[in-house]
């Protein structure tokens, strides 16, 4: 396969969960990332292993965008490939936005994605936040 499929693939489950976050269906999230997952930032880590784990973090996080007034999460491939068939490598840029205001500065992400039986699914991610103590804490459980 050719990493332009890799960065198609990417992208799509970047728009599928940003979708979800504002308004969408929480099953449709959820089902966009694989367990066990390792999540990773500059203030230490967290392994998601249940279900009710992913639930948590969904809903801190949307609280915590709400709270923080964000209306959209602009996220762009930076890179993909396909290290098989059924795992690709990506890298993304994140940027929260309120209304037309960019609120923190952009952030990367690197993540792994696995094909599952129901589809393309985020692995694990590690994310460089270093502008946003909060955010990058509560996506390790430390918030």
């Amino acid at each position: 396969m050719e990493d332009t499929d890799a960065k198609t693939i990417a992208t799509a489950l970047l728009q599928d969960t940003r979708l979800e976050m504002f308004g969408g269906s929480y099953d449709v999230w959820i089902s966009s990332f694989a367990l066990p997952q390792e999540v990773q930032t500059f203030d230490g880590q967290q392994i998601l292993e249940t279900v009710e784990d992913l639930r948590a973090l969904y809903h801190t996080l949307s609280a915590h965008l709400s709270r923080r007034g964000i209306t959209d999460i602009v996220r762009y491939v930076i890179a993909a490939e396909f290290r098989d068939p059924n795992v690709i490598h990506s890298t993304h840029e994140t940027r929260l936005m309120r209304g037309n205001q960019l609120v923190d500065a952009p952030y990367a992400t690197y993540s792994v994605l696995r094909k599952a039986a129901t589809g393309w699914q985020v692995a694990d991610s590690t994310y460089a936040i270093a502008d946003n103590d909060d955010h990058s804490k509560l996506l390790v459980g430390r918030l």
